[in-house]
């Protein structure tokens, strides 16, 4: 089963998710072996609810081959609020739960189906302890995450028309694959505010309609 194969497991994680972490390391490297051994391969249908918020003993790092993903939160009256909108070959790692013994706050769903790697947080620490290298790279996506998530407080603050254009700049090679819901939520915008921004651009309601058309059709197939 390919969840057990565990050259295929080496070689995406020395390829991919090592890279992502910072690390540049062959698949027969010691690391990549232990990784390997810790880590699961795993597929997840359209809109699975992949991680829940919890404690910190749970929790797992994941990577994403093909399919999109996204994580947030739910902050009171307000509903949900974005984090992260997870690409393909992204890694996801709450390091502050890792790291820190803190709870978990964070939804992390699959917005296509696909297949991806993830390893256990309780895995990932014993590995630190082993490997002063993936220690190492993990302190320091702690410090890429505290920076991406003060730009995220940043960003929420501009005008409506620079985080829609934001969004477009870093996300138009993946926004076909996204319902217009996803993108409203992580450009942090409401419809209606959206549809007006969409008529002064001279951009028609009507795509906007025919947009959630498309999506509820094929939803429903």
């Amino acid at each position: 089963m390919l969840a057990h194969d565990i050259p295929l497991k080496r070689e995406l994680l020395s390829r991919y998710v090592l890279p992502a972490l910072g690390l540049a390391m062959p698949a027969k490297t010691p690391l990549a072996a232990d990784l390997a051994r810790c880590c699961h391969l795993f597929s997840a249908e359209r809109y699975e609810m992949l991680e829940k918020p919890g404690g910190w003993h749970g929790g797992h790092l994941y990577w994403f081959e093909w399919m999109l993903a996204h994580s947030y939160f739910l902050e009171g009256w307000d509903g949900k609020q974005p984090l992260e909108l997870l690409v393909p070959d992204t890694v996801l790692l709450d390091t502050d739960a890792l790291l820190h013994h803190e709870d978990r706050y964070a939804y992390v769903q699959a917005l296509e189906a696909g297949r991806g790697l993830r390893i256990s947080y309780p895995s990932l620490r014993a590995l630190m302890g082993i490997h002063p290298a993936l220690r190492g790279a993990i302190e320091r996506m702690a410090e890429r995450n505290d920076v991406y998530l003060r730009s995220l407080a940043q960003r929420a603050a501009l005008p409506v028309a620079e985080r829609i254009e934001h969004f477009t700049r870093l996300y138009s090679p993946w926004q076909h694959r996204l319902t217009l819901e996803v993108q409203l939520l992580h450009m942090q915008v409401d419809e209606d505010t959206f549809r007006n921004f969409m008529r002064r651009n001279g951009m028609p309601y009507t795509s906007l309609r025919l947009h959630k058309m498309a999506e509820n059709a094929i939803s429903n197939t």
